[in-house]
């Protein structure tokens, strides 16, 4: 009774992993939800969990949204819509940070892709690569990277960070992410590089992926 007198989100579960925020927003205008202010996409790793947390405006449009949202399928899969009370509003936590700032926090375990839009700004203009070898570093990324309008720190570093391994966990393979200057050359990047293979990052096929 609690979390449907005073929740302001809803997760929705069962959301194709491929989906984008804007697939999110065309489902729930044709299902009539109302009062959704904004649509974060979960992510586990910078992987999509499946999972996406509605904000409302209101708690008054709480429950009109989880009866229509009960029956709304996407992509033939029924979704599960549940009212949600975050410990905290969710946002970005990487907004403010530059490129070192990031990069330490990527060495604290604080940039570990978990969350809403995967606690990351600049979403639309992150690509996350994965699959390169496990010794790839930012170096070699950026010798594939060459013609893209890779986004630079202000001392003209490309913006491009490795995720360092949880704790404890061992991979014969690495993760970066890279933001772009627009979101049309992500979107090129992405296309470009995923399902490739390059010398300079491993002999297995790369994949990328944008951040929503």
């Amino acid at each position: 009774m609690t979390a449907l007198q005073h929740a302001r989100h809803i997760i929705l579960r069962g959301v194709p992993k491929t989906a984008t925020t804007w697939d999110v927003r065309r489902v729930l205008t044709r299902s009539g939800a109302h009062g959704v202010t904004n649509i974060h996409l979960c992510y586990e790793l910078f992987k999509p969990t499946g999972e996406v947390l509605l904000t409302l405006s209101s708690p008054h449009f709480l429950r009109d949204n989880l009866r229509i949202l009960d029956n709304v399928s996407f992509s033939a899969s029924r979704v599960s819509p549940k009212p949600f009370i975050p410990e905290e509003a969710p946002r970005p936590n990487m907004r403010s940070r530059g490129l070192r700032g990031k990069e330490q926090a990527a060495l604290r375990g604080a940039l570990n892709g978990n969350g809403p839009h995967a606690g990351m700004s600049n979403l639309e203009r992150t690509v996350t690569i994965w699959g390169l070898a496990g010794k790839a570093t930012p170096r070699a990324l950026a010798e594939v990277l060459q013609g893209f309008d890779v986004s630079e720190s202000a001392k003209g570093r490309m913006n491009i960070i490795k995720i360092p391994l949880p704790e404890n966990q061992f991979s014969m393979t690495s993760r970066f992410i890279v933001t772009l200057k627009t979101v049309s050359e992500a979107h090129r990047v992405a296309r470009a590089l995923h399902q490739t293979r390059h010398e300079q990052l491993g002999t297995r096929p790369i994949k990328a992926a944008l951040l929503y």
